[in-house]
């Protein structure tokens, strides 16, 4: 985000998510995995609030940016 921004100046704001959306979706996915770690005991943290933090995130992302498209152009 911040190589666009320095490389097109505020009109690489409006179409960002466009551009690293997938990537930022699959890696906030990939975190998921956090819990498996913590359920299988390769962490040692508490299981639910880490659910809680990775939940707050995906929900975030998938509920409110990904499904509003006014959200994802503004910065």
């Amino acid at each position: 985000m911040t190589a666009r921004f320095f490389s097109f100046g505020k009109d690489s704001m409006v179409d960002t998510f466009y551009a690293i959306g997938l990537v930022m979706r699959v890696c906030q996915s990939i975190s998921l995995l956090e819990l498996l770690h913590i359920y299988i005991g390769i962490e040692s943290n508490h299981l639910f609030p880490r659910f809680l933090q990775l939940m707050e995130r995906v929900v975030i992302l998938f509920g409110v940016i990904t499904s509003q498209e006014e959200i994802q152009e503004k910065y």
